[in-house]
């Protein structure tokens, strides 16, 4: 005979009005291994309650076959599975999956431990439409379900979907492989430190290019390249790490030895070390961009020495030309005297003779002036030939008429060669261009001419700058320098310069400069991508149009006030894109600063977080949600328990009636399995408080001696069935925590317990206490079984059980370490452990010692 579920039964078994209770009212559950509903346990039946009204996604996999009921919250998880999944086998529910996920159900059906896998990726054929296989993030637990006799009746799973978080970390990391590529093909020398040492993490090919190469990644950076100790670098590395504030270089002198057993080397260097920081602001590193500028300061300080010996030159040419002119001046007074006194003697015979003696004085004078300046030409001559600078002097016709050393030099020419030829014939590479139109204007108006220009000829290829003087006699006279080499200098720089735009448009965020004031005045290519902007929108103060108007005010106010003080600009704000839609950014802008420390521009970067505080936003309504739903379910378990026990000691009273020897031992079986079933539950509740945060503690100076006394009775009976040892050292007087006794108590008689199941009969437990300073340590060490070091790390995981083999009949909820560490840190202090299998596991609870130094800071 089949039975049928009466309406009422369905409505009490499967209470609600969401979408999941009422295709559980609805449907046929004799035609599965369950049965009729009202044959389910009844700790199945309130399980069931509990999960249909879960905001998280929560499942029931019921009986040996795992026979699936689920919440609507757990609808997504299933995709075009739902509803032809509920009360289907597990086998068939995931049967893509099930050999990889079905030992995990059998284990915590069977009485093992259970199972919290986290990020824990599966291939699902759960798409819309049935598209295909569809890999997914999981993070989720399963937990035993039983019934009143202990048999697991179902297997609990709660699980939340983290697909999208993953795929963005993963998008992340191979955003940031790519931007390591576009490091490595830099000629700019880009590297990483990290850690207080300043380990080097990453080094770019022109990094090693700068330094030489040698082994460095994975050494501090003072050890791997030593000779760069001492030169002004630490103190700004420090800076970096410990303000945040970025520093720029220009021009920095650097000696390194780039190669084994050669001398130090002098090179020159514009760099910028910028902190990193992750998502939450931590400083873990600092990046350094270097561009190597040594032969442009070589070029510049070779055209500056040139141009102050160009200079002198000019000034001793301009004193010799005013002495010539001087000298000159007074020969033709003299030529003028000698005509007057040559008609005086003509005309006045008797004064012959005076006049002939006078002559004679005059004609000796002005030999000599002619000898002074020619003197004077030879002076300057020499001056000219010996100046750096290239100098020549045409004639009207543009004809060489002279031309010094220099000059020779520069063009491969000699000055036989040069002189009488015009310079539109020697040099053809001057017709037409800037050379012809200033030579002919300084000739012609009489003017000065300044300019640079490209030389080029089937010869010569010269970049050169020029001056032009007009001379009395219509010519032109030339001064010129070589600046080929500083010129390409600069060219190499601007196109470093350009490609570290290039780079700023590749990274994945948002970024631009702005002026010391604010003024922004560039933007890289994905802002304007994102924004759908253009740069005459964005220009100045444009970007307040792509922002949230309620929150805008606010940020006006913070990043003024950061541009009157020069401090960074951290701030999460939202961001309009170009579909009208708002996401949250994290922005940050970093101050860049002159050698004087005032501000000179500002940096900053806009990073896209919408997606992962939605999924942090989201994994914390699940945690909440799960902590409801084990508070709930606790709660709701404790009431028949209590009820159980009630009974239990009213039978053992003789209320009903006499009871045999037998009946008692039966009862006394119920109220142990009753006290343990609840203090699993105690155990539950007391988790849930700890991750809502509703534990309160009270703080109080508690001597440990008299803590560690109340102990020993608690346990000895435990102690003595087992026939361990029990050595406890005096714990000195003057040792006082901060602490709150009831949970320290708690926490130490869980690892007394701990110690006194897995240890075997005959072993012995030890209990200490330390003085560590303003740490007191209270120790407890077995001689037990001990635990493999791959389990020891997550020994204080929620659900996580160690090896039960000494305790089997005393199963727990895998909690109790997990709620200890929790209160020990919630008292400022914590719970570590050490073991080796085999020999033994020690315990150490560190709390702060009362008026310490780690008691006020906590």
């Amino acid at each position: 005979m089949t039975l049928v579920d009466s309406p009422l039964e369905l409505q009490r078994a499967f209470p609600g009005d969401s979408e999941m209770a009422g295709r559980c009212r609805t449907f046929v559950w004799t035609a599965t291994p369950l049965g009729p509903v009202s044959s389910w346990p009844e700790a199945l039946r309130t399980a069931v309650r509990l999960m249909l009204g879960a905001p998280v996604a929560t499942a029931l996999w019921c009986g040996p076959t795992f026979t699936l009921l689920y919440n609507d919250a757990y609808r997504r998880i299933l995709g075009n599975k739902h509803p032809n999944a509920l009360g289907t086998l597990g086998a068939a529910v995931w049967d893509e999956q099930w050999p990889t996920i079905n030992p995990q159900f059998e284990q915590v059906r069977t009485g093992g431990p259970p199972v919290h896998a986290a990020e824990t990726q599966l291939t699902l054929e759960r798409i819309e439409g049935g598209a295909g296989e569809d890999a997914a993030w999981f993070t989720y637990s399963l937990s035993a379900l039983t019934d009143e006799a202990g048999s697991c009746v179902a297997v609990y799973n709660a699980a939340v979907e983290i697909t999208e978080r993953v795929r963005a970390r993963n998008a992340l990391a191979s955003e940031r492989a790519r931007l390591f590529e576009v490091f490595q093909r830099l000629p700019s020398a880009v590297s990483i430190v990290t850690g207080p040492n300043y380990v080097l993490e990453y080094a770019n090919e022109a990094f090693y290019q700068f330094v030489g190469r040698r082994d460095i990644l994975g050494q501090p950076v003072w050890d791997a390249i030593p000779d760069a100790r001492g030169q002004g670098f630490e103190a700004l590395l420090d800076s970096v790490r410990d303000t945040g504030i970025p520093v720029a270089g220009r021009e920095m002198p650097v000696g390194l030895v780039r190669a084994p057993g050669a001398a130090p080397e002098e090179r020159f260097v514009d760099f910028v070390y910028q902190a990193i920081t992750d998502e939450h602001g931590t400083r873990w590193g600092v990046m350094g961009f270097s561009i190597d500028v040594t032969e442009s300061v070589r070029a510049r300080r070779e055209v500056e020495r040139i141009l102050a010996v160009s200079e002198r030159a000019r000034e001793d040419l301009a004193n010799s030309n005013a002495q010539l002119r001087d000298q000159q001046m007074e020969l033709g007074i003299a030529n003028r005297q000698l005509q007057e006194n040559a008609v005086e003697f003509e005309m006045q015979a008797d004064e012959l003779q005076a006049t002939a003696a006078q002559l004679e004085e005059s004609t000796e004078e002005a030999d000599m002036a002619r000898l002074v300046a020619e003197a004077e030409r030879a002076r300057t001559e020499g001056i000219l030939q010996s100046m750096a600078d290239a100098h020549f002097v045409l004639d009207a016709s543009f004809r060489f008429i002279s031309a010094n050393g220099a000059m020779e030099r520069g063009v491969g020419l000699s000055r036989d060669t040069l002189l009488g030829q015009t310079i539109w014939d020697l040099f053809p590479g001057t017709v037409g261009t800037e050379f012809e139109w200033n030579y002919r204007r300084v000739a012609a108006k009489r003017v000065e001419a300044h300019f640079i220009h490209d030389y080029a000829d089937e010869r010569l290829e010269l970049v050169v700058d020029v001056d032009a003087y007009p001379t009395k006699d219509g010519g032109v006279a030339v001064f010129w320098r070589d600046i080929t080499e500083r010129t390409r200098a600069e060219a190499i720089l601007k196109a470093s310069e350009n490609q570290l735009v290039t780079l700023a448009d590749a990274i994945p965020t948002l970024a631009w400069t702005a002026r010391a004031d604010g003024f922004i005045d560039w933007y890289n290519a994905r802002w304007y991508e994102y924004t759908g902007t253009t740069a005459d929108e964005m220009a100045g103060w444009g970007w307040q149009s792509v922002h949230d108007p309620a929150v805008l005010p606010e940020v006006m106010e913070r990043w003024q006030a950061c541009i009157e003080s020069g401090e960074p600009f951290e701030m999460t704000f939202p961001l309009r894109r170009a579909d009208g839609r708002l996401r949250r950014f994290l922005t940050r802008v970093t101050p860049l600063h002159a050698v004087n420390g005032r501000v000179v521009r500002w940096f900053g970067t806009n990073t896209d977080v919408e997606a992962e505080r939605t999924a942090r936003e989201a994994a914390e309504e699940a945690n909440q949600a799960k902590s409801a739903f084990l508070a709930t379910m606790s709660h709701e378990l404790r009431t028949p328990l209590n009820a159980i026990g009630g009974y239990a000691e009213l039978l053992e009273l003789g209320i009903h009636g006499p009871v045999t020897v037998g009946q008692r031992e039966a009862l006394s079986r119920i109220q142990r399995s009753q006290r343990h079933l609840l203090g699993l539950i105690n155990d539950v509740l007391n988790f849930a408080k700890l991750e809502a945060g509703h534990v309160e503690y009270r703080l109080t100076d508690v001597p440990v001696r008299a803590a560690v006394d109340t102990l020993e009775p608690l346990v000895a009976p435990q102690l003595h069935a087992k026939g361990l040892g029990f050595n406890r050292e005096e714990c000195g007087d003057v040792l006082v925590v901060r602490a709150d006794s009831e949970k320290l108590q708690q926490i130490l008689v869980n690892l007394l317990s701990n110690a006194i199941k897995f240890t075997p009969e005959g072993g012995a437990i030890t209990m200490y206490c330390e003085d560590r300073g303003n740490l007191v340590c209270i120790i407890v060490r077995d001689t037990g079984i001990g635990i493999d070091a791959e389990r020891l790390e997550h020994i204080f995981a929620p659900f996580v059980q160690i090896d039960r083999r000494l305790n089997a009949p005393q199963e727990g909820t895998g909690l109790g370490l997990a709620i200890s560490r929790d209160l020990a840190r919630g008292m400022g202090g914590d719970l570590t452990a050490e073991s080796t299998p085999g020999v033994g596991s020690t315990f150490a609870l560190s709390l702060p010692r009362a008026g310490s130094t780690a008691e006020r800071i906590r």
